[in-house]
């Protein structure tokens, strides 16, 4: 499979080194022999030129080297007014041709008239090279028929010189919106400083610009080999699947529109080696057309009453992509991590009973279980398969504020992950010591209420219970590409081992059967998933949880004997339903049965028979 991957990226490399060096070769000879004939019509000896240069912008793939990030080669159209003579015809042809308003286009042809020292103006930027041909065509055209006419006494011929030409490259998102949270943007319309702009974009930014370069050359279009070669910029391989990225935020948007919710986010990686195969936010984006996103900003900024310019570059990261940039309080899938640390300590084991009265009080208040009830004698796997409130609180306290927040702490709750996208918000815990702790902040912690989250940090965490008690960094670039075409692939790396591997087999047994008797609604048809909900109410300033609001969320992984990947799914304030066995867990099903699909892998006792054979 490796071999696979490193023979397809060498292609890709070499046909990326070849695609830039024809890009780069084209706006040279554009260059060189545009200005040189510049000069000839001038009548003036070749001159030296000094400039700044920057190679193309390095591409992104996804992992199967389909390209998500490119480039395209461009023009701006301008006026040189050393050569304009004829402002009325220049305005008349480029009105059409470039289908600008022509009084606009004239006055621009006669600021010379107004400011003598003025040498040049942009007419337009970002002209596609069929329209540029046709302006060519329509110069030449008008010139050589001037050229050929002998004007009578104080005519003025028409004419088209001084309108001028030069290369220029356009960023292009070929699948428009798909993984647009994860790539970001380049801002390539700003002229004066185009930089990366959120995910991967930002993320990346030097390393996909390239190295700048100071160049000196004798413009002459007769001796291209003065130009020197320029540095190639390097590009990037993603962990993305597209099939799975396009996958995610169908459903995503589908579970959005159904459940009348404020956003959907869906998350999935390899607990092994910590890949991010698709992340799904909503809202997507029209990465040709970014400059909208501050439009939906701006919307987004109504909807939650808040007064922001929408143009203002300091946009909050959660208008791009909530998985990694919103912070919120996940519920009761927060109980994995809870349960997780009573099992590692020795404290519990699976069948270690625990009898719920349905509440517990401790100084200064008290907790209950999410249906007021009480549930009786339990065992764990009975306290998760429930859900009880109670059980998860008494667990935190017995086991200790101290050691409670260590094991938070190596799960990596209360920092971030520092997966490689820009935008990841860093939420804080609370912890002993802290001004406004309580016993009552590890009890409500036991459980995911009042501890902050975001997307990535809980699925990174849980992650642990998936692959055998390690954390591995999660990332989304899987290689680089140099400008030479060399494949560079990075190694996954463990951030923690914070259980055993013997706590993660007994938890995922336990969630694995919950999900087989007990939210059946998340189960996958021909394969046995470990899995749990999230129900989350979602506090009002200065009142409490007192909003019929939630965040509904399921997170799960597997198969279970062998866990592939971990999907995490949160839906923001639906209105359908508040619970997350109701809308999350269902969603969870059909993003994972499509996910055994596209991945192959095969049911559970085919895999196993094979195996066993």
């Amino acid at each position: 499979m490796k071999s696979l991957f490193s023979s397809r990226m060498n292609l890709v490399g070499l046909l990326m080194s070849l695609g830039f060096g024809l890009i780069v070769f084209q706006m040279v000879r554009i260059q060189t022999v545009d200005a040189g004939k510049q000069l000839q019509e001038r009548g003036q000896q070749y001159l030296e030129v000094s400039e700044k240069l920057r190679p193309p912008r390095g591409n992104i793939y996804d992992r199967e080297g389909i390209l998500l990030a490119g480039n395209k080669e461009m023009y701006e159209i301008g006026l040189d007014f050393n050569f304009v003579t004829d402002p009325e015809t220049i305005a008349r042809e480029l009105s059409t041709l470039l289908e600008m308003d022509r009084n606009k286009l004239e006055q621009l042809a006669k600021m010379r008239e107004e400011d003598p020292d003025k040498q040049y103006v942009t007419v337009k930027r970002f002209v596609s090279p069929e329209t540029l041909q046709k302006v060519q065509e329509t110069k030449k055209r008008i010139n050589d028929a001037s050229e050929s006419t002998k004007p009578k006494r104080g005519e003025v011929l028409p004419s088209m010189r001084g309108v001028v030409w030069k290369p220029m490259i356009m960023r292009t998102y070929p699948e428009n919106s798909i993984a647009s949270n994860v790539l970001g943007f380049y801002t390539f319309l700003d002229p004066d400083d185009p930089h990366g702009f959120y995910g991967v974009e930002q993320q990346y930014d030097t390393l996909l610009a390239g190295p700048e370069m100071n160049v000196s050359y004798r413009v002459n279009p007769a001796e291209l080999q003065q130009m020197p070669d320029l540095p190639q910029s390097t590009s990037l391989v993603l962990t993305i699947d597209l099939q799975i990225q396009a996958m995610l935020e169908r459903k995503a948007q589908e579970a959005l529109d159904a459940n009348g919710a404020k956003s959907v986010s869906i998350l999935v990686m390899d607990p092994k080696t910590g890949e991010i195969l698709g992340m799904a936010s909503t809202p997507g984006l029209n990465l040709n057309e970014y400059w909208k996103m501050w439009k939906v900003k701006d919307e987004a900024a109504k909807d939650d009453k808040k007064k922001e310019k929408a143009a203002d570059d300091s946009t909050p990261a959660y208008y791009f992509n909530r998985a990694i940039g919103q912070t919120y309080e996940p519920g009761s899938v927060f109980k994995v991590l809870t349960m997780a640390a009573a099992l590692d300590s020795g404290m519990v084991a699976p069948d270690t009973t625990f009898y719920d009265t349905g509440r517990l009080d401790y100084a200064g208040g008290f907790v209950t279980n999410w249906d007021g009830g009480a549930w009786g004698e339990q065992t764990m796997q009975g306290c998760m398969a429930h859900s009880l409130n109670v059980c998860l609180a008494s667990l935190a306290i017995d086991l200790g504020d101290k050691q409670y927040y260590e094991y938070m702490s190596a799960f990596g709750i209360g920092r971030p992950t520092q997966v490689d996208l820009a935008g990841e918000q860093s939420p804080t815990m609370r912890l002993p010591g802290d001004e406004g702790y309580t016993i009552g902040t590890l009890a409500n912690n036991a459980f995911g209420q009042g501890v902050l989250v975001t997307p990535m940090q809980i699925a990174s965490a849980i992650s642990a219970v998936a692959n055998k008690g390690k954390i591995m960094a999660p990332h989304v670039v899987k290689a680089t590409i140099d400008g030479e075409g060399r494949v560079r692939e990075l190694s996954p790396m463990i951030v923690s081992r914070p259980i055993k591997s013997k706590t993660a087999r007994e938890l995922t047994e336990m969630l694995a059967e919950s999900v087989e008797t007990e939210t059946t609604s998340a189960k996958v048809e021909g394969y046995r998933f470990a899995g749990k909900t999230g129900t989350a109410e979602i506090a009002v300033p200065g009142l409490g949880y007192v909003s019929q609001l939630t965040n509904a969320s399921f997170v799960g992984w597997g198969p279970a004997d062998d866990p592939q990947v971990l999907v995490y799914v949160w839906i923001e304030e639906p209105t359908s339903e508040i619970w997350g066995s109701v809308v999350a867990a269902p969603v969870f099903r059909e993003v994972t049965t499509e996910l055994m699909k596209l991945m192959r892998i095969p049911p559970d006792d085919i895999r196993l028979g094979l195996t066993q054979k």
